[in-house]
């Protein structure tokens, strides 16, 4: 988790909202994001409530965001320093709701790529639209009115 706030706290894109939500970890998960919350007030809002399940959380999140795009980041996962930066400046550029990019999986005991995804392996942000989704496309970075819109993790499908 450290790892993970550290990355986020670190992008390039200064205009940056990082909401943390405690949804009753048993673990230090709530006084790790209480410091991060405390030694960086300006970019981290911290919430907790009851585990509801993963849509009830991104979903309670959605109501707290206040930024025009929207990006779910893992505890176990981190992200180079101008990746926002990077998918808000395509998004923007081609006037997209969303924006994806690639990732590296890392054996987290000897710190060794063991697997890089196919959008990893071509040119950043240059994907074409017609990309089988065989491949497992998953956004990265979602225009917020677009997932209020399609009710993304209401469990329906936006057609």
């Amino acid at each position: 988790l450290p790892r993970c706030l550290d990355s986020l706290i670190s992008q390039t894109l200064e205009q940056i909202e990082i909401i943390c939500i405690d949804d009753g970890s048993t673990d230090s998960a709530p006084q790790i994001i209480e410091n991060y919350k405390k030694n960086y007030p300006e970019k981290i809002k911290v919430f907790h409530k009851n585990n509801q399940g993963e849509f009830s959380t991104r979903n309670y999140g959605l109501e707290i965001a206040k930024g025009e795009y929207i990006t779910f980041v893992d505890t176990d996962d981190y992200v180079e320093k101008n990746w926002a930066e990077k998918l808000y400046n395509a998004a923007k550029q081609n006037n997209s709701d969303m924006a994806v990019c690639g990732f590296e999986r890392i054996d987290s005991k000897t710190g060794k790529v063991i697997a890089i995804s196919a959008l990893a392996r071509s040119k950043a942000f240059n994907i074409p639209s017609t990309v089988p989704s065989v491949y497992g496309i998953v956004p990265d970075l979602l225009a917020k009115a677009f997932i209020v819109d399609c009710a993304i993790f209401s469990g329906k499908i936006c057609v």
